[in-house]
């Protein structure tokens, strides 16, 4: 009876790690670049103001893709002060300023691992 308990724990056991084996989460495409985040899609700020736009690139399972991004402004109504990669968030830190008033808005380009996202930046 006792031998039949163990053999009956012993198969649940290997059942268990071969289940185990794959992980049905991770996906083929892990780790290729999906899409681009940023923290805005529309921003405004006035004239001289600063303002940090974060952005970070994640593969098809929502996992954040190390690597830095660029950024490039669409017009001279936007001045980048720095961009900034921060290693250990694996993401990137625009810091802009509204140089001069733009009621339609200028467009900041974020690229990185072939992707592009679109800020846009109203200056007041």
């Amino acid at each position: 009876m006792k031998l039949t308990r163990f053999a009956v724990l012993a198969v649940m056991a290997l059942v268990g790690a071969v289940a185990c084996e794959k992980d049905i989460t991770a996906g083929d495409d892990s780790g290729e670049a999906f899409a681009i985040v940023a923290n805005r899609s529309t921003l405004t700020l006035a004239q001289n103001n600063q303002f940090t736009i974060t952005a970070y690139t994640i593969d098809a399972n929502n996992r954040r893709v190390p690597g830095a991004l660029t950024a490039t402004a669409g017009g001279a109504a936007v001045a980048f002060d720095s961009v900034r990669y921060v290693q250990e968030l694996s993401e990137t830190r625009i810091f802009t300023r509204g140089v001069s008033a733009s009621a339609a808005g200028t467009d900041v380009i974020i690229e990185g691992h072939g992707l592009a996202d679109t800020v846009t930046v109203i200056v007041n």
